[in-house]
């Protein structure tokens, strides 16, 4: 139905308000909408915009699909820094960037010097750079297992090892309207070890 309706804001707007039931609501013409460009931003300084890029890489890298820095993720950050961020938040990301580039310049294994036994030393940029990356169109689609129109559910259908991780709780869904064998009856599945999608 709201595909219908959007279908019909298009062709005309007129008939699309009417048919969602507020075609009372005064609009000032019965123009096309437009579409809705991504927020400006202005990038960090180049030393600091390096250095983010640079953790991204080290957080989710390149290996068989791309990684965070080919997703764009550095400037999903910076654009999250300008336009969403508390001026707190703000501050936090840009003293956790402080020892981010603080480790870089020390030489070494920056991913030891960022790391203090128990946790990350810098939980927002590693957060925003796993949700950036899987939010972006090359974790969603090349990383996990988008199916956001599954078909019959399935509680105990097995799933197999080496298969990209799924984007949605897609376990035990089959497209298949064949009943066949039920995977209850199958022997378990061997549990794969974690991979990098299992962040």
């Amino acid at each position: 139905m709201l595909k219908w309706i959007a279908a019909a804001a298009l062709v005309a707007p007129g008939a699309a308000r009417a048919m969602a039931g507020h075609d009372h609501h005064a609009m000032a013409a019965d123009a096309a909408p437009s579409a809705l460009a991504p927020p400006a931003y202005t990038p960090f300084a180049p030393a600091r915009h390096a250095a983010l890029d640079r953790l991204v890489d080290l957080i989710i890298p390149a290996d068989t699909t791309r990684g965070a820095k080919e997703a764009g993720v550095t400037g999903f950050i910076e654009m999250m820094h300008q336009h969403w961020m508390s001026p707190e938040e703000q501050r936090r990301c840009d003293a956790e960037l402080d020892l981010v580039m603080a480790a870089f310049a020390a030489g070494g294994d920056p991913a030891v010097a960022l790391y203090d036994g128990r946790r990350f030393k810098a939980p927002t940029l590693r957060k925003l750079t796993v949700y950036g990356y899987y939010t972006s169109e090359i974790g969603a689609t090349e990383e996990l297992d988008l199916n956001l129109v599954p078909g019959a559910y399935d509680a105990c259908a097995a799933f197999g090892a080496g298969g990209p991780a799924p984007a949605l709780n897609v376990w035990g869904i089959s497209l298949s309207l064949d009943p066949g064998p039920r995977a209850a009856d199958a022997a378990p599945p061997a549990i794969a070890p974690a991979a990098k999608g299992a962040a």
